[in-house]
């Protein structure tokens, strides 16, 4: 589900050629006689994965052009009608759920979003045209926001679902589709867009089923020209670390108050969503029927630093249980060694007078050669740190993690020299 990020000249280039939204029509308004033509046929007839029974039910849902297949939650355990949630996975084709959507994934990069189950949410994954067995093409950013609408109309006879409170999220494309379908109609009780693209056409024209050069196939599929006609609250929310371009080109087309852009620093596209969806997820679960979500960017970073926070100290806790199996005893100051990697040296010199002040000794520079056979540079930092108080050692994971954010590195964590 991984989706590869777009080079940041490329987007402001695009982004410049894009103009302004046009708020006067809806994106169906804008489409309406317009067939769209494919330059390429993709389909996949690998059905779904069948969930666990107590978790999800394999169910269709009918469109116009035939039955689509989609995981549903059970209800929760609480009777009565319950808020509910859409969500778009990222990747090629959008909505390509897997058995992620059950599985115990990383806050680093849980695509899954299983917080909103978790918080008594019912969750929705549908498989949309041309994937996993069902019906028709492929069509990249186009038929497939009928079949997410048609998914929000078979969700809201749901009979333990509450139509009023039907939300609707995705991730990296599945964001950019999300925008799409916000545009569309206005039937959502808010909208999470994770990472999306101003233009379909910033992902290459290999990912895509039509020519990204045709104008108007692309203006079709592009939220940028479609930004005033959302009318549900919706939340353009990345990570400072990831596709920022393209939250910034959205945000400066936008006119359009419902919708809200929200940078959240020291993330990435990836572990900004995690964190992100657990603190939105907990918020719509306490919401009184009629209230309307509320997030800032303040709020999402602070949840995203105490999960890095704790992820951090979590491998900290597994490298000294390592050292200790191998009899080493933690009532001793040692010191030990951390290291930070970079694709270029200048980068790694860059980051010594901060990594001096932060405590650190340079002990050598060194340059590996990856598995691909490109190569990458590593510095090895020493510290000497007393390995029983937890405190000290948590305190140098976490100087040493500052030093690699900010000079934009990779922190590969410790072990005695």
């Amino acid at each position: 589900m991984r989706t590869t990020l777009l080079s940041t000249a490329c987007i402001l280039l695009l982004a410049a050629l894009a103009g302004a939204e046009d708020a006067s029509r809806t994106l169906q308004d804008a489409r309406k006689g317009h067939t769209t033509q494919l330059t390429r046929t993709a389909t996949d007839a690998e059905p779904l994965t069948k969930p666990p029974e107590a978790i999800f039910s394999l169910v269709q849902y009918p469109t116009s052009i035939g039955k689509m297949s989609a995981y549903l939650g059970k209800p929760p355990a609480k009777e009565g009608k319950h808020p509910a949630i859409i969500w778009i996975t990222g990747g090629f084709p959008p909505g390509g759920i897997d058995d992620a959507a059950w599985r115990r994934q990383s806050s680093a990069n849980d695509q899954s979003a299983q917080a909103y189950r978790r918080a008594g949410l019912v969750m929705m994954y549908p498989a949309l045209r041309g994937s996993f067995g069902n019906p028709g093409k492929q069509e990249t950013f186009y038929g497939e926001v009928d079949d997410v609408l048609a998914a929000a109309d078979y969700l809201a006879k749901v009979p333990y679902v509450d139509p009023s409170r039907i939300y609707l999220g995705g991730h990296s494309t599945g964001g950019t589709l999300a925008l799409l379908v916000a545009a569309a109609a206005k039937r959502f009780k808010a909208v999470f867009a994770f990472g999306p693209a101003e233009s379909p056409a910033l992902y290459g024209a290999a990912s895509l089923t039509y020519d990204p050069e045709d104008e108007k196939e692309n203006r079709l599929r592009a939220p940028i020209h479609h930004l005033g006609a959302i009318g549900s609250p919706t939340f353009v929310i990345e990570g400072v670390g990831g596709n920022l371009a393209s939250l910034r080109a959205l945000e400066k087309a936008n006119r359009n108050p419902k919708v809200a852009f929200l940078a959240v620093k020291d993330t990435d596209h990836f572990d900004v969503l995690g964190p992100s969806n657990e603190l939105i997820a907990s918020r719509i679960a306490k919401l009184e029927t009629g209230a309307a979500v509320r997030l800032s960017g303040e709020e999402l970073a602070k949840a995203c630093a105490a999960a890095a926070s704790a992820r951090l100290e979590a491998s900290d806790l597994r490298t000294l249980a390592s050292i200790r199996s191998d009899g080493v005893r933690l009532d001793t100051e040692r010191t030990v060694e951390h290291y930070l990697i970079g694709d270029f040296r200048s980068l790694l010199l860059k980051a010594t007078d901060d990594a001096k002040a932060a405590g650190f000794t340079i002990r050598e520079t060194k340059s590996f050669e990856g598995r691909d056979g490109s190569p990458y540079w590593v510095m090895f930092l020493t510290r000497k740190v007393k390995l029983g108080d937890l405190d000290a050692v948590f305190a140098a994971s976490a100087a040493a993690q500052r030093v690699a954010r900010k000079h934009d590195l990779t922190y590969d964590g410790w072990y005695l020299e």
